[in-house]
């Protein structure tokens, strides 16, 4: 594992954090991001620097769809499926999400039938990767017999029940476990660096406000105890940084 992210690496993350600060609105950041090349980083760039951004994206709570965009055109390009949606995706053309790794899915021959549960971003993306017990499929949204169902969740979540009734696809891609699992570890991977993000932010937020907040005529950061519990934070985040930097750089 790297510890020292070489100038290129620095450069992305300065970039993509330029980009992330702008204020944009979504479909405004969404074609800022596609114009600087974020999108294609499947494609273009390595799981590294899908890491970058994911850090950032954290850091500046980014709409997830973004995040579920380039998860799918990883997960097309490592498994070889859906070719045709590839450059849609990288391009910012089409939005994408998975729908892989839930145990509920089924095939029975050419269609699919099955439900897969809690599938982030599925009432926005135009295509869904989805696991079958004969392999995998990119399925178009505005295929028959796809339908999408809100799930509810604490603080809004984006988590849907799709349900694809006995649409007629194309044919799924055969597909083993360990090919699977890689592509498994590889997003658990990018979630937790997205979260490690999340987890900077909170801490840069939470030192300017024990600068800014005043107790006893003195700001609250010149105390111990809270002194102590900023502490604990920086640990955790610190280790959980290393984890998932030894995970992907």
């Amino acid at each position: 594992m790297r510890v020292i992210p070489s100038q290129d690496e620095r450069d992305l993350a300065a970039m993509c954090r330029s980009v992330l600060a702008a204020e944009l609105e979504p479909d405004a950041q969404w074609k800022a991001l596609a114009s600087a090349g974020v999108l294609g980083l499947p494609v273009d760039g390595s799981l590294t620097d899908i890491g970058i951004f994911c850090v950032e994206a954290g850091r500046a709570l980014c709409p997830r769809v973004v995040q579920s965009t380039l998860y799918a055109a990883l997960a097309l390009d490592w498994l070889g499926v859906g070719s045709e949606w590839l450059p849609r995706l990288t391009s910012g053309e089409a939005r994408g999400t998975l729908a892989l790794f839930n145990p509920r899915d089924a095939a029975e021959g050419r269609p699919v039938s099955g439900v897969a549960e809690f599938v982030i971003d599925a009432d926005v993306a135009d295509v869904i990767v989805v696991s079958t017990d004969r392999g995998v499929v990119a399925v178009d949204t505005t295929s028959s017999g796809v339908g999408v169902e809100p799930v509810p969740t604490m603080g809004g979540f984006p988590a849907f029940t799709v349900r694809f009734d006995d649409g007629v696809l194309d044919e799924p891609v055969p597909v083993d476990a360990a090919q699977l699992r890689r592509v498994a570890n590889a997003l658990v991977a990018l979630d937790c660096l997205d979260l490690v993000g999340v987890g900077e932010a909170v801490i840069d937020r939470t030192v300017d406000y024990t600068k800014m907040r005043e107790q006893f005529g003195r700001p609250i950061a010149s105390f111990q105890a809270a002194q102590h519990l900023v502490a604990d934070m920086h640990i955790a985040l610190a280790a959980a940084r290393l984890a998932a930097y030894s995970a992907v750089f």
